[in-house]
């Protein structure tokens, strides 16, 4: 969760978007729980239609709180032109005395609920997520880290961002 004061507010605000839209110099996270960077690219429309070069998109990048939107993101991107190309997570780090905080690519999300259809797993609690390193980080709700993937199913992988060298 995060939260702005009116003096976080830029003063170009007014000039850069619509009504609905507000920029921010800055947010502060209001609790010290993990928080997610979502890397996306969007074409560029042309009327009704997108532009198909690959020089007609955009690279986004959200912020949230929740992993479940990169985890929808993942599940609508065939249906819509956003593509995800990285999903991060920032953590605490609780290992150290003074307060920091570290950076994770993730590879995927998984669950421990059995029962859950295939065609329903996407709406399936995650439990844990896996970086790419190998880690397995548990949610809020889970006691401690998996030390192995047995007994879990994957909900989704999400790409790294890497580009192969060809």
């Amino acid at each position: 969760m995060f939260f702005t004061q009116k003096f976080q507010r830029n003063p170009l605000s007014a000039i850069l978007g619509d009504q609905d839209t507000t920029y921010w110099t800055s947010f502060e996270v209001a609790l010290m729980t993990p928080w997610y960077v979502i890397l996306l690219t969007q074409p560029v429309w042309d009327g009704e239609s997108p532009i198909v070069e690959d020089a007609a998109s955009v690279n986004r990048t959200i912020v949230t709180s929740e992993i479940r939107d990169a985890v929808g993101l993942m599940s609508s991107q065939h249906e819509s032109e956003v593509k995800v190309q990285s999903v991060s997570i920032v953590f605490p780090n609780r290992e150290r005395a003074e307060v920091s905080w570290e950076m994770k690519k993730i590879i995927a999300a998984w669950t421990a609920e059995k029962k859950v259809e295939q065609d329903d797993l996407m709406s399936a609690p995650v439990d844990y997520l896996e970086s790419d390193d190998g880690q397995m980080y548990p949610m809020l709700h889970q006691p401690k880290a998996a030390k192995t993937k047995k007994g879990y199913r994957m909900i989704c992988s999400f790409p790294t961002g890497l580009v192969d060298n060809v």
